[in-house]
């Protein structure tokens, strides 16, 4: 997790007023194969961790009457359906559900919750997905936009929405998945 912290004068101390939670795990696989601990262990890394850290959050900007942002992280997976990816589809919806309802109770004392939605990033999480170089170029095919999104990419997404720039925007998740959610490649 991502803490920007600022300086509270009349308390001396650091204290987080923006909140990234980039904590998860991809398990992939037909629902009739998965255990129910594989399934559970999806749940609980991304939809109930992020439950219980936003609550957390917000308790604590509350506490000090204090306003503040939030981004959570999502997946493409979550806005269509992708063959063997029921479980982490059921995670990161709710995960969508809980921004926007979060969104909507908070808004009234200035605390913004948002998410974005990648689609495959290079990172460790994808590591056994982009093993090969035959199954990188698969993957980075089946995108509108060609190619495998980095960490960077999306933190600088993250980092706007946690900004005085995006100081109007709550209740949003943002798609960076090169158009996967919402077209389809020319086939060649």
């Amino acid at each position: 997790m991502f803490y920007r912290c600022r300086c509270l004068a009349k308390a001396n101390q650091l204290a987080p007023d923006a909140l990234a939670h980039c904590v998860g795990n991809i398990r992939l696989g037909a629902m009739h194969r998965m255990s129910e601990s594989d399934f559970m262990d999806c749940l609980n890394a991304n939809l109930i961790s992020a439950f219980h850290t936003l609550s957390a959050f917000v308790g604590a900007l509350r506490d000090r009457n204090a306003h503040g942002a939030a981004v959570l992280v999502s997946s493409a997976a979550a806005r269509i359906g992708t063959p063997n990816h029921e479980a982490i589809a059921a995670a990161k919806a709710g995960v969508e559900g809980l921004v926007r309802g979060a969104a909507a109770t908070y808004a009234p004392a200035a605390i913004r919750i948002n998410a974005v939605a990648p689609g495959l990033m290079d990172t460790p999480a994808a590591g056994r997905i982009l093993s090969s170089a035959l199954s990188r170029e698969a993957a980075a095919r089946q995108y509108p936009l060609p190619g495998i999104g980095t960490p960077d990419e999306l933190a600088e997404l993250m980092l706007w929405l946690l900004s005085d720039c995006a100081a109007r925007v709550t209740g949003q998740v943002w798609s960076m998945d090169s158009g996967f959610s919402s077209i389809r490649p020319l086939v060649k």
